[in-house]
């Protein structure tokens, strides 16, 4: 099994620099630590700005960078037909799914890591909530991929579908002041980095409070349906469409 493993990952790993979602990552992030280091130097940037960054990276950051990167799972290599060596080797279709999709969530992960790091040390930020903050990079990295790229697994314009899907359902559900917004993988990465805003409505509702262990065993229940519904389809595939 960790022979599988092991031939899974490095083949997902040959090609990874030269895919589309890497270099696009790369660019954005590289973007964005310019913006914070040029903003520090020239002190254009005040001190909420930082914290206003460091949010973002966490509650629209892992979404948004998980939409590019979740194609890097199997899309990228059913599009570009590099999955032919994966296909024909001792692996299964199944164990390739898995480990190429959790291992596209832990890149995120390590990725927005180093770059909250970054800003935190940059603006000066306090590190009281920092593992709190981590926990929601791991988890919500890891859901988000394996969310997204099922709907890559379904659909070749999953791109514009993703970022619809966050953008108009995700998003403002997840604000919703109501039991509904526990539907919204967005909320829960809010109650696990504690940055829980809400959206204000002139109606009086009863919800109970939010929990951390509820909303991490949430993104871990999204991570293991999503993956294995990827499983799924990547496995009754024809393999003249995948390679």
């Amino acid at each position: 099994m960790m022979r599988s493993i092991r031939i899974a990952l490095l083949s997902y790993l040959a090609p990874l620099a030269s895919a589309r979602a890497t270099r696009m990552t790369c660019v954005l992030m590289a973007l964005l630590l310019m913006l914070v280091v040029t903003g520090r130097l020239t002190g254009f940037l005040p001190p909420t700005a930082f914290i206003n960054i460091a949010d973002s990276l966490i509650l629209y950051g892992i979404p948004l960078f998980a939409v590019l990167l979740s194609e890097m799972s199997l899309r990228d290599g059913i599009t570009h037909r590099t999955l032919l060596y994966p296909l024909l080797g001792p692996v299964s279709r199944t164990t390739i799914a898995v480990t190429r999709t959790l291992a596209t969530g832990l890149l995120l992960f390590v990725s927005a890591t180093l770059t909250l790091i970054c800003v935190k040390v940059l603006g000066e930020l306090s590190w009281s909530i920092f593992p709190q903050e981590l926990a929601a990079l791991f988890f919500g990295s890891i859901a988000y991929v394996a969310f997204f790229g099922l709907i890559h697994a379904v659909n070749s314009k999953a791109l514009i579908i993703s970022l619809c899907v966050f953008t108009l359902f995700d998003l403002p559900v997840g604000r919703l002041p109501f039991t509904m917004r526990n539907l919204a993988p967005s909320f829960h990465l809010r109650v696990l980095s504690d940055k829980i805003d809400s959206i204000s409505i002139p109606v009086m509702m009863d919800v109970s409070d939010p929990s951390l262990f509820f909303s991490a065993m949430v993104m871990v229940l999204v991570t293991i349906v999503a993956t294995t519904l990827t499983a799924l389809l990547f496995s009754r595939r024809n393999l003249v469409n995948l390679c």
